[in-house]
């Protein structure tokens, strides 16, 4: 949240900027619950709300900032090869793997795809989420 506000001071057109696009990294958990992170849900859920308060349409007339955020699914990274959870019980572990494995995954690639298209379509204030490998899709409230 810090440098996605020092961006928009940046940019926006009130103050002598030239406007732009402010895309906010959230996660699938940003959007869906699961009972095994409520650290992290509440982290993400935290980004969305941040985004569609700063993105919302009265701040964007303002200043042409538009921000939007972005919430990939299940991606294959450096984070998701090891897993921390808050209980060291061995059959929450197990369950949380049942529901990664219940899930579609996508390459790094495919988040990089999502943002590309974000950026070239998006309204301000927006929630998109990128899974499986697709395109991003705008999530409905």
């Amino acid at each position: 949240m810090e440098w996605s506000l020092k961006f928009y001071d940046y940019m926006r057109k009130d103050r002598g900027g030239d406007g732009g696009t402010i895309v906010n990294l959230a996660s699938i958990y940003g959007w869906r619950i699961t009972p095994f992170a409520p650290f992290y849900n509440a982290s993400k859920f935290g980004v969305i709300g941040f985004t569609k308060s700063l993105g919302h349409e009265y701040n964007f007339k303002k200043t042409g900032v538009r921000v939007v955020a972005l919430c990939p699914g299940y991606t294959y990274t450096k984070l998701t090869a090891h897993v921390l959870l808050r209980d060291d019980d061995t059959s929450v572990l197990e369950d949380f793997v049942k529901e990664g494995e219940a899930n579609e995954w996508q390459q790094v690639d495919s988040v990089g795809k999502g943002v590309i298209e974000v950026v070239e379509k998006a309204d301000t204030g927006t929630v998109w989420v990128v899974e499986g490998g697709r395109s991003a899709i705008m999530v409905k409230e």
